[in-house]
């Protein structure tokens, strides 16, 4: 029979189709079932062809339909691994958010020292007792600091401290708030394990911010007639005045 199957191929595929049909299509573990009926189906038809042609078309047929359920699941696969990282990448950034100047100003204090962005640095500004700092911030407060005296260097176990004076205003309709205050660095050194080093702990008299008013800012000594202050540009704007300016800058 040309175009067909013989007498013992059409009797064998008669055999194999009730065979097939007797006995259900269990799919393989990890497969759908949808995919399992569609295979079913085209297993059935494959057996039952006349021809070769037939049998070539319900091939294809069945490789198109396996291409189509391999690429479904691989969409799938794709779209849960994205919301893995796109929620991985909001938890990341949800922990690392940075107070707004809102939640700061809330607070009694403001420290210009603190709360920076990610990419900004910290500036350092040597002063003396001859300077004026100037501080502003951008919510309109302001004030001005002087440091009347710093302690001399005696060892490293003694503490090293400094006075100073200031003046505040919040804002142009308040009143000017004044007061003085005194900063200090005070460790407790011991030598670490190794022996190469030490290991320093602040004690309880430690304090290195000066606070003016409701503004704030980190100090650190430097010698018998100057120290360092450190702040943040985005936080406040900072200037060094003559001294004669400490009474009359605000």
């Amino acid at each position: 029979m040309q175009n067909g199957l013989t007498a013992n191929q059409a009797k064998h595929t008669k055999k194999s189709r009730r065979l097939f049909l007797d006995k259900p299509f269990c799919p393989a573990q990890g497969q759908k079932n949808e995919m399992g009926s569609a295979a079913s189906l085209a297993v059935y038809y494959l057996l039952g062809a006349r021809s070769l042609t037939m049998q070539k078309f319900i091939l294809i047929l069945c490789n198109l339909v396996g291409l189509c359920f391999a690429v479904q699941t691989f969409a799938g696969d794709i779209n849960q691994l994205a919301t893995n990282q796109m929620s991985s990448s909001v938890a990341i950034t949800n922990a690392m958010r940075l107070p707004s100047d809102a939640e700061l100003q809330a607070g009694a204090r403001f420290s210009v020292s603190q709360y920076a962005i990610s990419t900004e640095k910290k500036k350092s500004l040597s002063v003396t007792t001859n300077d004026v700092v100037l501080i502003k911030r951008p919510s309109g407060a302001v004030t001005v600091i002087q440091f009347t005296s710093f302690d001399p260097f005696a060892t490293s176990s003694v503490p090293l401290s400094a006075s100073y004076r200031w003046r505040y205003r919040s804002a142009l309709s308040q009143v000017i708030q004044s007061g003085k205050g005194r900063v200090c660095e005070s460790y407790d050194r011991k030598p670490s394990a190794d022996g190469k080093s030490f290991d320093v702990t602040p004690k309880a008299d430690h304090d290195t911010t000066v606070r003016a008013g409701d503004i704030w800012i980190e100090w650190s000594y430097h010698t018998e007639s100057s120290s360092w202050l450190y702040y943040y540009p985005s936080r406040a704007t900072i200037q060094i005045l003559n001294s004669d300016a400490f009474d009359r800058a605000l």
